[in-house]
């Protein structure tokens, strides 16, 4: 051919074809981008992870086929289809073997899910293999970065059927749904010894005196510690703080049966400390009165969610402040919820806190029962411009309210940028928000309405 029909076939195949010309620098790093994302939950909280990228890209031409095949950072969530019932038996080998052999040496996210969850990227085998150890015989474990699986109700006999002397060298995040204590090894995992972030949820017995699962974890390299609805008594909670010593954010669960004394915690390395409080005592003088020695220095942000469950007291709401709140006037970020809560309370405690910029109030319980809604009238009302000047966000939870009051509240604070509305009811959604948006300065953001005037769940737009 001469050096005229190609440079004319060339032009061509540009102008018709121009993603041809992309540089692999610019498209490797789209492709990066570009990756869908699966979500692992673990009780109350969502880590995302991105997939491989999908058969449609990989198919457009060959340039683009030779970009995805060899950039192994494209290739680092190995997604693992688990027939629970039957032994743990892996379903989708095939997919998991190519990602193992296109993603080189990096460091896997490993997330473990059911077959019957909808996941992109190739389809799933329908050659099931024998079991997780299978997976682990691979070469796995010396590349699992992070793990996280939800445990089904009834495992198979040998799910997750590991020995505890199995090495996870790299492993530095675990997250764990529907923890069964009864049925699951777990030695080999939370023994990490580069274990620096643990999540756990639904962990009935994981506290019990005396489980080795607790004693082999490396308590002293952990950073951030969830344990969602797994309840500790405040002696755990007060014995994990002490070991935890490099611990920046902890949410747990805490029961207290009123038989408890406070003891003094010291800790200068929590930054991040929500706790849900369950209160089974007759007592009610002694409400949070276990956190009353709590000194954490270099805390940023508190939030205590309190619910009463001993139905023989006569406490439906909070006449005062726990002491943990008092104690710490220098945390950035304050949530509270559970049992209600007087405003004038509220708005006295707040005045002790100068440095707040971030606020969440909700849900609130009323008469021992958690109810649909609450009004925040009267808090918005308490809370005067003088209490928390340095206010920039303000997060109301299943709040059903007027819109003059919050209106009010956002113009008498300068510094406000945002306003969150998670579950919020209005009948006059869509037509309210958008009136409080005028103005442009205070950002409005309004998830999971029940009313249909909020389209697709959630409305977006700027207010004042």
């Amino acid at each position: 051919m001469s050096k005229i029909a190609e440079s004319s076939t060339q032009r061509t195949t540009s102008r018709s074809a121009p993603f041809r010309n992309i540089p692999v620098d610019i498209l490797s790093h789209i492709f990066f981008w570009a990756r869908h994302k699966q979500a692992a939950q673990s009780g109350g909280n969502s880590r995302f992870y991105f997939l491989p990228p999908t058969r449609a890209l990989m198919v457009v031409c060959r340039d683009w086929y030779a970009v995805l095949e060899r950039h192994c950072r494209l290739y680092t969530t190995l997604v693992v289809q688990v027939e629970y019932m039957v032994g743990g038996r892996v379903m989708n080998a095939e997919a998991m073997q190519t990602v193992l052999a296109r993603s080189g040496q990096c460091l896997l996210d490993v997330i473990v899910v059911p077959p019957y969850e909808l996941i992109h990227g190739p389809h799933a085998s329908t050659t099931p293999f024998d079991s997780i150890p299978w997976l682990m015989s691979n070469g796995l474990p010396a590349r699992c970065k992070t793990l996280a699986f939800a445990m089904p109700e009834y495992p198979g006999e040998n799910f997750f059927s590991l020995p505890s002397t199995i090495a996870l060298p790299r492993l530095e995040e675990i997250s764990i749904s529907n923890f069964n204590d009864h049925h699951v090894s777990m030695e080999a995992f939370l023994g990490a010894p580069t274990l620096k972030r643990l999540s756990i949820s639904y962990a009935t017995e994981f506290f019990k005196a005396g489980r080795p699962v607790v004693q082999n974890i490396p308590w002293t390299n952990l950073q951030v510690i969830h344990f969602i609805e797994s309840p500790c008594s405040p002696s755990d909670l007060y014995t994990l703080i002490q070991l935890s010593t490099s611990l920046t954010e902890l949410k747990i669960l805490c029961r207290d049966d009123g038989t408890y004394r406070p003891m003094p915690v010291v800790n200068t390395t929590l930054h991040t400390f929500h706790v849900k409080y369950k209160w089974e005592g007759p007592i009610d003088d002694r409400l949070f009165g276990i956190f009353e020695l709590y000194t954490l220095s270099s805390l940023s942000s508190l939030g205590i969610y309190t619910k009463q469950v001993w139905w023989g007291s006569s406490r439906h709401r909070l006449n005062y402040m726990p002491s943990i709140v008092q104690n710490h006037p220098w945390v950035e970020s304050f949530a509270i919820g559970g049992l209600d809560i007087e405003a004038a309370v509220l708005a006295d405690s707040l005045a002790r806190i100068p440095r707040l910029k971030t606020l969440s109030l909700g849900r609130f319980e009323q008469k021992g029962h958690m109810i649909a809604t609450w009004y925040p009238s009267a808090f918005l009302t308490a809370l005067v411009s003088a209490i928390c000047p340095c206010l920039e966000k303000l997060v109301l939870i299943g709040a059903r309210g007027t819109m003059s009051s919050l209106r009010t509240f956002a113009r008498n604070r300068v510094r406000l940028r945002m306003i969150e509305l998670q579950e919020w009811q209005y009948r006059e959604a869509k037509y309210e928000l958008r009136w409080l948006q005028e103005g442009g300065r205070v950002r409005v953001l309004a998830t999971k309405a029940a009313f249909h005037e909020l389209e697709g769940g959630g409305w977006l737009g700027n207010c004042m």
